[in-house]
């Protein structure tokens, strides 16, 4: 079972040709209102690759609460420890131009509001993965991995956005998942590194942490290491046109936590996760283009991502 404690949003989507400059107003030709949010993007991944998902998190008393209560639902994902918030749904305004990049403002909104309490009425055991981000309070996030740790549960955290935290959580995650930039952040502020390759730092922090790093790079595809130096290297999945890249890494995240919940390998994990964020960037929305469990079967075996182990080279 998987469990995501994090965020849950409302995002308007506006398609545009260039992102407007400071000053600058420009126009585009429509918008849409999609379920959003880091949380709420990876446990829709996570539930439509297959594995049951209960949701940790609060929204609004508002229409958009509903909506995004109605989403979750729809993907059949557990509802009943969303909790309600004086405060509006989180909301975002997702710029998209016409190479499927983004540039992206969050409303934190009811988001503010969670607190590690709630996780304590979840059912939490050795078959659990909890997945967690950080556009939830830094404080309930630090509480809720020690505490899935304490109660005999697996965690994986997607530090991202990249925010201060209390490293020393580290010790309690099973699985860490950055991007090139959350990477360089991170291995900055402990002190690990200058100038390191992206490979080096995740060999670095999974030594040091004593758990599995994955640093993704977009369309060089991810690396993962363990804690032992061995390194996996997963090139990313093409499938077409890009239209948005919105969500991309929420789909890998929620589609290895799927695979790793349902016995994949790790290396089988990444892969996975590779060729579902690659299926996700056809189609506008963080959420939209997220494949189900079949839809990832079917590009997976034709797909022929080549995962590539080897010892990484020690200093």
């Amino acid at each position: 079972m998987i469990v995501v404690f994090g965020s849950l949003n409302i995002d308007l989507v506006l398609p545009v040709v260039d992102f407007p400059r400071p000053g600058e107003t420009t126009f585009c030709d429509d918008y849409v209102w999609l379920s959003g949010g880091k949380g709420m993007n990876q446990a829709v991944a996570a539930a439509r690759a297959g594995s049951h998902v209960t949701m940790v998190g609060c929204v609004g008393n508002d229409g958009f609460g509903e909506t995004l209560l109605t989403a979750l639902k729809a993907d059949k994902i557990e509802t009943k420890f969303v909790k309600r918030s004086s405060k509006s749904s989180g909301c975002a305004t997702v710029m998209v131009d016409n190479h499927g990049e983004n540039q992206i403002l969050v409303a934190r909104g009811a988001n503010a509001d969670v607190v590690p309490e709630q996780l304590d009425e979840v059912k939490v055991d050795a078959n659990t993965l909890c997945v967690l981000q950080m556009e939830v309070p830094i404080a309930s996030v630090e509480y809720a991995v020690r505490n899935v740790k304490k109660r005999g549960g697996r965690v994986m955290l997607n530090v991202a956005p990249s925010r201060p935290f209390d490293y020393n959580i580290c010790e309690s995650v099973d699985i860490l998942v950055l991007n090139e930039v959350e990477a360089q952040d991170m291995a900055i502020r402990l002190g690990l590194t200058d100038g390191d390759s992206e490979e080096k730092i995740a060999q670095m922090i999974a030594k040091k942490f004593d758990l599995f790093c994955i640093v993704t790079l977009g369309g060089d595809g991810s690396i993962g290491c363990h804690a032992d130096g061995e390194i996996i290297r997963v090139e990313a999945s093409r499938f077409g046109e890009v239209v948005d890249t919105t969500g991309a890494g929420d789909c890998y995240c929620g589609v290895l936590a799927a695979s790793i919940d349902q016995g994949y390998s790790y290396h089988e994990a990444m892969a996975r996760a590779s060729v579902a964020s690659g299926l996700s960037v056809l189609v506008r929305g963080a959420q939209t283009g997220s494949p189900t469990k079949s839809r990832i079967d079917e590009a997976f075996s034709g797909a022929g991502n080549r995962v590539e182990k080897r010892m990484a080279l020690r200093s």
